[in-house]
């Protein structure tokens, strides 16, 4: 009956995304370029690429391994939605479309904007396994018969096919009802786990008392989620796409306080669940990136955790979706720069097949990504990537002296700098994101006051 469920609810989520893309017509529309979306379906977008596998079950291993601090990678991390409620303006009126790639083209050339699209392509690669390997907890507990590689492959088959075929438009619906049924069944879920464990008190009583310390966790981890996430969502195509897809600045800075407000909370109720699976499961989950899973499948009837874990499925497959749709705009800009005549019908399919090849590629370094940390994998891969391209792309936009040469130095130091600390082995010793963003703004401000003043930066056309 779990997996009866489980498939009835995914398979009715997954046609409606599709549904929403039937009547695509043109590659605009497949990657919002025709800012046409409304602020409830920006804010579920933005909020989906935010929670995605890291707040679900990343969460809830932290829980599991150190209680409540868990929750800090939301409520610390999404502080980076008020700076961009205070820059969406700007931002809205600088950027000529959704893709950074053709700003960074537009204000400092062409070869910027390439270095851009090659490093974010590699980042994307290790990206995906890493959120892929959340979708595999979850259908490994569905169909625990499988092989590892054979549950990779349909979780990857199912995260790409509504994509590929409705683009934003089904990212868009999909968005909608796996945000407001995320929160519908987790509400749920924690009343009916923790009436069987003696309420919340119980789940506590239970458990050491460091589990109860919000503070189990490093300050510096904590200041980093917001810090460097402030820094990192600047440069990550997959958020900034749905935010400039809104139809105005009010409708994106609407959709930025309800993405917000469906983010920053969901660590909290994961972390919690994660805590739950400890009291039943004590150590025997291992490092425990099963424990969201085993969870739910625990304290709920088949039924009800058929439904929770198809959409858990789908929230990360919205999360996937977004860097689908990211990648597929990095090759339309690189097709559109080699052949500027192809015709919009070609594009869409150019959108389309190259979500499908880039989603196969993935397939490969999803096998070696190692489980035991996943969440501060993932959040140092972003910190590493992406701080680095910050000072690009604000300081492009809010100042207009900012030149190519400068903002070419700001990311190839940013870059060297995040390999240094990697390759060391300091980043065990205090986040990338400090010396990353240091390295990157103060390179580029230096190289910007010894630089010739740029021309004035394209404006929306």
């Amino acid at each position: 009956m779990l997996i009866i469920s489980w498939a009835i609810a995914l398979i009715a989520i997954m046609i409606a995304g599709m549904w929403a893309g039937r009547a695509l017509e043109s590659s605009r529309q497949f990657t919002g370029a025709d800012r046409s979306y409304g602020a409830i379906g920006v804010g579920c977008m933005l909020a989906a690429v935010q929670i995605g596998g890291m707040s679900m079950i990343g969460a809830a291993q932290n829980g599991y391994n150190m209680g409540i601090a868990g929750a800090w990678y939301s409520v610390s991390g999404c502080c980076y939605f008020f700076v961009m409620i205070a820059c969406v303006k700007a931002l809205y009126k600088k950027m000529p479309g959704v893709s950074l790639t053709q700003y960074l083209g537009m204000r400092y050339g062409k070869i910027n904007a390439r270095i851009y699209v090659v490093i974010y392509l590699v980042y994307a690669v290790l990206y995906v396994p890493i959120q892929l390997q959340t979708c595999v907890g979850v259908l490994q507990i569905v169909v625990p018969q499988l092989s590892y590689n054979v549950v990779a492959l349909i979780a990857l088959f199912l995260c790409v096919m509504f994509t590929g075929y409705a683009g934003m438009k089904g990212a868009n619906t999909v968005g909608k009802i796996v945000c407001l049924g995320t929160y519908a069944v987790l509400i749920v879920f924690i009343f009916v786990a923790t009436g069987q464990l003696g309420g919340i008190s119980g789940v506590l009583d239970a458990l050491p008392a460091s589990y109860s310390d919000p503070f189990q966790m490093k300050t510096t981890d904590i200041l980093a989620y917001a810090f460097g996430n402030v820094f990192t969502y600047f440069g990550f195509q997959s958020f900034m796409q749905p935010m400039l897809a809104a139809k105005d600045v009010k409708t994106a800075r609407r959709g930025l306080w309800i993405g917000w407000a469906f983010s920053a909370p969901i660590c909290i109720f994961t972390a919690f669940i994660g805590m739950i699976a400890r009291v039943g499961a004590g150590d025997s989950l291992g490092d425990g990136t099963t424990a969201y899973a085993w969870a739910i499948q625990e304290y709920s009837n088949t039924i009800f955790a058929g439904i929770t874990l198809a959409l858990t499925f789908m929230i990360i497959a919205a999360t996937l979706a977004g860097m689908f749709m990211g990648v597929s705009l990095f090759v339309h800009y690189l097709w559109v720069d080699l052949k500027p005549d192809t015709s919009d019908k070609t594009l869409l399919k150019v959108d389309r097949y190259s979500t499908y090849i880039y989603a196969l590629i993935t397939i490969i370094p999803s096998l070696m990504i190692p489980t035991d940390n996943i969440t501060a994998l993932f959040v140092n891969l972003g910190f590493c990537v992406l701080v680095p391209i910050s000072f690009s792309l604000i300081g492009g936009v809010f100042w207009d002296r900012v030149t190519k040469q400068a903002a070419m130095a700001s990311h190839l130091a940013g870059i060297g700098c995040a390999i240094i600390w990697v390759a060391t082995g300091l980043v065990d010793v205090l986040s990338p994101t400090y010396p990353v963003a240091v390295v990157t703004w103060g390179v580029g401000i230096i190289a910007t006051l010894m630089s010739k003043p740029a021309a004035a930066p394209a404006q929306k056309e």
